[in-house]
């Protein structure tokens, strides 16, 4: 028999990397009828092991997606086209620029071309959107950091209770178990009611059913207080042949990464 073993993100291992990886080179050696595909991040600990195996770098074999991706959403806004008509060499080295840093990580593209974007709805020059890209960390933690920071003040608390209400659901669901599986993810409704601070049972007892334009009305606002209020760090994710019933969005962090940046010791959550 011969067996080929896929797995991904094995940086995400929370146990020594330099052991697991000598294990699965051990194994290949010893085996050489298994062969083994691994995908993880640069961590220090699988270098001296994987020197010399064959290996692809995911930022080489992406940058012509990344390039199209930057061209195509920037392409998009009138204001953009204008200025390709106008400076097209200056235009075409900051699409350049922006591929060249990005270093093969789609959602740091993701979130400049959001930035430039406002930037471009700000009518800002390409000196302008520039210096936006000059100051935009190039690690998607200080870029967390970076565009929490540019919340209005005024967001900020409603954020972070925001912040622990999903941290508490995503605890509660390790810790309750249903016969099905695990507990239900936090949806858009949920997630409405709970962040609002004037909650309250004992003013209104009567229970009933919810209007299903009320229920749209609810969820499609704190979907647009996700992305205003957290700074994009939350997104609504439609399950499959759920598009219109809208109680049934699930909140959930942008990215793993994202994730990891707001449960972290230096993240202060008021």
């Amino acid at each position: 028999m011969k067996v080929c073993i896929f797995l991904d993100g094995l940086d995400e291992y929370k146990g020594d990397h330099e052991l697991i990886a000598n294990f699965f080179h051990e194994t290949t050696k010893s085996a050489p009828n298994i062969k083994i595909c691994v995908l993880s991040w640069p961590l220090l600990g699988f270098g001296g092991i994987v020197a010399g195996l064959p290996c692809l770098r995911f930022q080489d074999l992406s940058f012509q997606d990344i390039k199209f991706y930057v061209n195509e959403n920037l392409s998009k806004h009138r204001e953009f086209r204008q200025l390709l008509e106008n400076e097209p060499i200056q235009a075409t080295l900051l699409v350049k620029d922006i591929v060249n840093r990005a270093n093969g990580v789609f959602l740091w593209v993701r979130l400049v071309v959001k930035s430039l974007r406002e930037g471009l709805g700000n009518y800002d020059h390409l000196a302008d959107l520039q210096d936006r890209l000059d100051e935009l960390p190039r690690y998607l933690e200080q870029l967390y950091e970076h565009t929490l920071g540019l919340a209005h003040k005024i967001y900020k608390p409603h954020a972070y209770r925001i912040f622990q209400i999903v941290r508490a659901a995503k605890k509660q669901g390790t810790i309750i178990r249903h016969k099905e599986g695990e507990y239900g993810p936090l949806t858009t409704i949920a997630l409405s009611f709970a962040a609002e601070e004037t909650t309250s049972i004992y003013g209104n007892p009567l229970i009933r059913n919810l209007d299903p334009a009320y229920i749209k009305e609810r969820c499609e606002r704190i979907e647009g207080v996700l992305k205003t209020w957290c700074a994009g760090l939350l997104k609504v994710q439609t399950p499959y042949n759920t598009m219109h019933k809208h109680w049934k969005r699930r909140v959930q962090c942008l990215h793993r990464t994202a994730r990891d940046y707001l449960e972290s010791p230096q993240v202060v959550l008021l």
